[in-house]
């Protein structure tokens, strides 16, 4: 299969699109981008700190709770 566009440029289709929060977001590259530097954050968050009470209903909650959308 011969592809016009380069590794990584592939336009996102409508239906990955449709519920997507991040408007500026319009490649898969720019997609994987995203979600590589969200899971690092999350990986800096959750481990980057001493958490004596890991097993706990406020830490669950806190680690699990959502950033503002830029």
């Amino acid at each position: 299969m011969i592809f016009d566009s380069p590794e990584g440029a592939t336009p996102l289709d409508p239906d990955e699109t449709d519920g997507l929060l991040l408007s500026h977001i319009t490649t898969r590259a720019e997609l994987d981008r995203w979600e590589q530097d969200n899971i690092a954050e999350a990986e800096r968050r959750a481990f980057g700190r001493n958490h004596p009470d890991i097993l706990t209903d406020v830490f669950v909650r806190r680690l699990h709770k959502p950033n503002d959308v830029p």
